[in-house]
């Protein structure tokens, strides 16, 4: 998922597209890496804790 991020991060505020004005002012700056890798870990843990208390059972890919 981090991985995801980054690219969609990084092509997302490229500034050929920053340039249009709907996207200047919706992504008008880009994140650090850190940051949006922080994310994803957060926000996969978040998914997967969540749910685990709803199902009960732990998703893993095999």
């Amino acid at each position: 998922m981090g991985g995801v991020g980054l690219l969609l991060n990084r092509f997302l505020t490229r500034p050929e597209l920053t340039d249009i004005t709907l996207v200047h002012y919706a992504l008008p700056r880009r994140d650090p890496d850190t940051v949006v890798l922080t994310s994803a870990a957060f926000g996969t843990a978040f998914y997967l804790g969540v749910v685990f208390a709803l199902t009960g059972r732990l998703v893993v890919a095999k």
